[in-house]
């Protein structure tokens, strides 16, 4: 999941990069392989190729284990490179132990997805220490929601370290429904009766659950770049369609 949620913040990092009118900036993608078979699947699907790869998994290794590991693997890749910023996202042993690394060797971090507590440090485990760990290490804070925000200023974060971005898995959903569709994928819609429109997604003949008649839509980003969120309407327009999106744009943003 972290793979998926970070892929979209690099693609636009790496598109700034290659803009010729902004600011220089050059972009490295570290990866721990903390969950190698399933990191190598969404790193294939969003096309990214690593610039280091820690290769830190192994049967049977504890979260102790990991961190000893990244913290090792991690440091010598950092004095070469000599960051200004490292970004880490979420809650894994890895996050944790790489925000030390960064701050031990005096390189600023950005933690994304910032600001999850459930305040028993032992549900879940290690994920509440690891967030608080990175929490407290951050310099910059980049929440997905409101009350993520209001959980770090309480811990006395101070206001202008912490951006409520939203959760970049939708960039990621939005990123994957722009893709053409695979030929496995072509093969299986046909298999169910569907036919891939030209979002590659599946379109079939078939009644709603909820008896709309009006199809569904999909969440999409209005003129102004804020993202929408349904509202309820009354008549025939449906809350799941295009209008209503579209009615929400002005006022309401779309948090998870």
């Amino acid at each position: 999941p972290e793979t998926i949620k970070m892929a979209p913040v690099i693609h636009e990092l790496r598109r700034r990069a290659a803009d010729s009118g902004g600011p220089p900036l050059a972009v490295r993608v570290c990866v721990t392989a903390q969950h190698r078979e399933m990191l190598d699947q969404v790193l294939d699907i969003f096309r990214i190729v690593p610039d280091h790869d820690l290769d830190v998994m192994e049967e049977g290794q504890s979260p102790a284990h990991v961190a000893a590991a990244v913290l090792a693997r991690l440091s010598p890749i950092l004095e070469r490179e000599r960051p200004d910023w490292v970004l880490v996202q979420g809650d894994t042993t890895t996050v944790a132990a790489a925000s030390l690394a960064a701050c031990y060797a005096g390189v600023k971090v950005g933690h994304v997805e910032a600001g999850l507590r459930t305040h028993d440090k032992r549900r879940p485990f290690p994920e509440e220490i690891n967030r608080r760990v990175a929490g407290v290490v951050a310099d910059r804070h980049f929440a997905p929601t409101q009350r993520a925000r209001a959980n770090l200023l309480r811990e006395g974060v101070p206001d202008e370290q912490v951006l409520v971005t939203g959760n970049p898995v939708i960039d990621a959903l939005h990123w994957a429904v722009r893709q053409p569709p695979s030929p496995e994928a072509l093969a299986l819609l046909r298999r169910v009766g569907c036919a891939a429109d030209s979002n590659g997604l599946g379109a079939a003949s078939t009644a709603r659950e909820d008896g709309c008649a009006l199809p569904r839509a999909t969440p999409a980003m209005c003129a102004s770049s804020i993202r929408c969120t349904p509202i309820r309407t009354s008549g025939s327009r449906c809350t799941a369609c295009w209008p209503a999106w579209r009615t929400s744009c002005s006022s309401r943003r779309w948090t998870i």
